[in-house]
């Protein structure tokens, strides 16, 4: 009777299982259908929007619609979603002038990914607007990222739905300016009534760019406090000095002078816009600098941040020196009349970002440099195989300069102009430096010499120049005895 009872309880047991992984199963089946009915499917993808929202790829009528996708027509870009682990999706930023152009790339990781997106839909863009003539102000037509998988969107939910919809109008148009599509239609002689909903994409425009304004003028306020931050710090370190500073040597004798070196170098920038020499040039230099018993910083390959920092800490070192140096290689170029070194991290594909992005050269000798004396060198506006970025040209020359009393600026090429990066280990401005720097000559005939010495090498393709407002005697950097 007790095997019986056991036997019976023991069925009694699997039967309650049985029901109840039934009803689990049951339950995870109705959730799944729900889950998937709202939001994002097991497999699908999903990512992240500006406003950190996330958003379901398969959930945007562009990224399902086929035909997109070079040598793969029956896909769509929420198919390449689904099964890829990393993609990237660059388009047209201007549908109203440009014509439509995609390209998508994945599985080469986050960096490649953007860079290899972008420059096919460049490739493409181009190609689309040679095709078609003369696009409005077709000039001004570029790429920018639509979506990444790996980095959040710049783009939030009204906006992606905003240029999706556009994408999909010019694909329906032969993949034409919307400008030029509308015009068609006017020459036609189709009247075209505007419905509430193209006046709603027109409002939402207007919204979308007035917010951008004011992300912009958020940016420029934070900028501006981190450099009134920076001139206070000059102003305090000045305030504190206390020993009068020796005149400039009036003679060529030696003199005792504190000297304080900042040597920068920068190379690494994102895809063609590498340079070849500026890092041998700026060691070079260095090292030129260091046998001559001077204190020298340096700073290689910087990113914004990291040249901020050491402007700032250069400033302090330099507050009890009679002579500052600061010697620069690396993309240089001005914008709107003022020169900036611009850092390996700037976004060459928004020349509007580099005043906000980039070092402006006249603010670094005017509050983040020391002493009675001067000396800037600036071996940028190097020449490059990519010179221009959407049809626009990165670099104009550098612009003439006014500089402050007791300053000098020393440019590898005169303003207007561009300078070369150097087919053997330096470039040529800085080669002539280096040859020259040593000499026993005031530093104005030091690069007298210099010039004449690129004139001669670049067949007088290139011109250094020099401002300068140096006062007092003669400066001579070989008879200098560091303090």
């Amino acid at each position: 009777m007790l095997k019986i009872r056991n036997f019976i309880s023991f069925r009694t047991r699997g039967s309650s299982l049985i029901r109840n992984s039934l009803l689990v199963l049951i339950l995870m089946t109705i959730y799944f259908a729900t889950y998937a009915q709202s939001t994002c499917g097991f497999l699908d993808t999903k990512v992240t929007l500006s406003d950190r929202t996330s958003l379901c790829v398969k959930d945007v009528p562009f990224f399902n619609k086929a035909g997109l996708i070079v040598n793969d027509s029956n896909s769509t870009y929420a198919d390449i979603a689904k099964r890829s682990s990393t993609f990237s999706i660059a388009t047209t930023t201007e549908p109203q002038l440009c014509p439509f152009a995609s390209q998508i790339a994945w599985n080469f990781g986050t960096r490649e990914n953007s860079l290899s997106a972008l420059k096919g839909c460049e490739e493409k863009l181009q190609s689309r607007v040679s095709q078609i003539g003369k696009a409005d102000q077709s000039v001004n037509c570029k790429c920018d990222i639509l979506i990444d998988s790996n980095s959040t969107s710049k783009w939030n939910k009204r906006e992606l739905d905003l240029l999706t919809q556009q994408y999909l109008t010019q694909i329906s148009a032969s993949n034409k300016p919307l400008a030029i599509i509308t015009r068609e239609k006017q020459q036609g002689q189709s009247v075209v009534i505007a419905s509430n909903d193209r006046i709603q994409d027109i409002v939402n425009q207007q919204k979308i760019e007035n917010e951008r304004l004011r992300a912009e003028a958020e940016l420029a306020k934070i900028r501006q406090k981190e450099l009134e931050d920076l001139i206070r710090k000059t102003e305090e370190a000045r305030n504190k000095e206390q020993e009068n500073r020796p005149d400039q040597n009036t003679n060529k004798g030696p003199v005792r002078l504190k000297v304080e070196v900042l040597v920068i170098g920068n190379k690494s920038y994102p895809g063609k816009q590498a340079l070849v020499n500026s890092i041998n040039d700026a060691m070079a230099i260095s090292n030129a600098f260091k046998s001559m018993g001077f204190s020298v910083t340096e700073l290689m390959d910087a990113r914004r941040d990291q040249l901020v920092n050491a402007l700032s800490k250069f400033n302090e070192k330099s507050a009890l020196a009679d002579l500052s140096i600061v010697y620069y290689a690396g993309h240089g170029g001005q914008i709107g009349g003022r020169n900036y070194i611009i850092p390996i991290d700037v976004d060459f594909y928004d020349l509007k970002k580099i005043p906000l992005e980039g070092i402006d050269f006249y603010l670094v000798a005017e509050n983040f440099m020391q002493g009675k004396t001067k000396l800037l060198f600036f071996d940028a506006c190097r020449n490059n195989p990519v010179t221009n970025v959407a049809g626009r040209s990165i670099y104009k020359g550098l612009a003439p300069m006014k500089p402050a009393e007791g300053t000098l600026y020393s440019f590898a090429t005169k303003d207007g102009q561009l300078a070369e990066d150097g087919a053997g280990k330096h470039s040529p401005y800085t080669a002539a430096l280096l040859e020259h720097l040593k000499d026993k000559n005031d530093i104005k005939t030091v690069l007298s010499n210099v010039r004449e010495k690129v004139i001669q090498r670049t067949k007088n393709q290139q011109q250094p120049y020099v401002y300068d407002s140096l006062s007092g005697g003669s400066l001579i950097l070989s008879l200098i005895i560091p303090k």
